[in-house]
């Protein structure tokens, strides 16, 4: 089992910048592996 986190901030004025590379990568990893996001918690999206 691996675990891959990538850190971001919320809200829209940090959206597009390098401020949430890590939830971008995250993204990104998860649509090219096909992996489904689950429902946010606890303030945090799982996928």
């Amino acid at each position: 089992m691996k675990l891959i986190v990538g850190l971001g901030n919320p809200g829209k004025q940090y959206q597009a910048t390098r401020h949430n590379i890590g939830w971008q990568v995250i993204a990104e990893l998860a649509n090219r592996h096909g992996v489904a996001r689950a429902k946010a918690k606890f303030n945090g999206e799982i996928v």
